[in-house]
């Protein structure tokens, strides 16, 4: 390593459990992935956020399909018995928001 890569890269101590046999199994993978330790667990560790960020992505676009769908039908209801007020249409959207288990 360059003594540039040593200033600008940050370091970490990591200390396995001694009764996890964890680290022989990623210095074991890293070796058939043609990799350092260091590259692998960083490799996984970024797989592992990004993961994490595509399923929270999708649970948002899920919760905001059923938002839509929740006020799109309320919106088409074809006569209403009587004219819906603003405020009435407020507390529908935040009724519908903690359905989804966001509070609004």
């Amino acid at each position: 390593m360059t003594d540039e890569k040593r200033r600008t890269s940050s370091q970490l101590l990591l200390r396995f459990p001694e009764a996890s046999d964890l680290r022989q199994r990623l210095e074991e993978i890293s070796q058939r992935n043609n990799r350092s330790l260091t590259k692998e667990i960083i490799f996984r560790l970024e797989q592992s956020l990004a993961s994490e960020e595509a399923e929270a992505d999708h649970r948002s676009k899920q919760a905001v399909q059923k938002l839509n769908k929740i006020l799109m039908s309320d919106l088409m209801d074809p006569a209403p018995a009587q004219p819906i007020s603003l405020e009435d249409r407020i507390s529908r959207v935040e009724a519908a928001l903690k359905k989804l288990g966001i509070e609004p």
